[in-house]
């Protein structure tokens, strides 16, 4: 459920008040479009009743929801009647949950990811201007995203094996330090690991610069 979440997270900052980025990259894509378009419409409308953009930044690519308030509020306004409405029909359980947290995560890491680009995200717009970018050009070959995704994946694995091992194994018992742990502790150790991971993402994405034929 929480994978599930992910998947239609990582989809939504790139609505942008607009089902554009994927009307032609099939029938599931578009149809994640126009499922949250509407949500980043009321996100924009929320934000410019606190804070008004002359220059409509809220909706352009890379604007509001490519900042963790923007996205932030877009979740909630996907999760919350969501979870209403199938429990009033008696289809919810504590699995929507999950999924929903799941949904905020990858919107997150899609964020995290963006800073990597030439372009980059203003990650706490509209709160600051502050702008982080890296020297990944999207539209050019470059080899650090899947460098990226493959340290994520050892990452796993490794975590996965370890927590296998040490359970099942009485030779290794001496080094289950996260026997007593409470499921909110490993998801901390989880969340800290993979912002330890995005930092060395972050740094490595500075050099070399590849954005001489287009700044995104």
């Amino acid at each position: 459920m929480f994978i599930i979440g992910v998947f239609i997270g990582s989809l939504l900052p790139d609505i942008d008040a607009s089902v554009s980025p994927y009307e032609k990259r099939g029938d599931v894509m578009r149809g994640a479009g126009y499922a949250v378009s509407a949500s980043s419409k009321i996100t924009g409308k929320i934000f410019r009743s606190i804070k008004d953009d002359p220059n409509n930044k809220y909706e352009s690519h890379r604007g509001l929801l490519h900042s963790v308030p923007g996205v932030f509020v877009a979740s909630l306004l996907i999760v919350i009647p969501l979870n209403i409405i199938l429990y009033l029909v008696n289809y919810w359980n504590s699995g929507l949950i999950i999924a929903s947290i799941g949904l905020f995560a990858g919107a997150l890491f899609h964020l995290l990811e963006d800073c990597c680009t030439c372009s980059g995200i203003r990650l706490f717009y509209p709160f600051s201007e502050r702008k982080l970018r890296g020297g990944i050009n999207t539209f050019l070959p470059d080899k650090r995203p899947h460098q990226f995704a493959a340290m994520f994946a050892v990452l796993s694995v490794v975590s996965y094996v370890y927590i296998n091992s040490v359970q099942r194994t009485p030779a290794y018992a001496k080094y289950n330090f996260i026997e007593g742990l409470t499921p909110v502790q490993m998801v901390g150790i989880a969340v800290f690991l993979s912002l330890l991971v995005w930092v060395i993402m972050y740094i490595w994405s500075q050099h070399p610069i590849n954005c001489k034929r287009s700044n995104r």
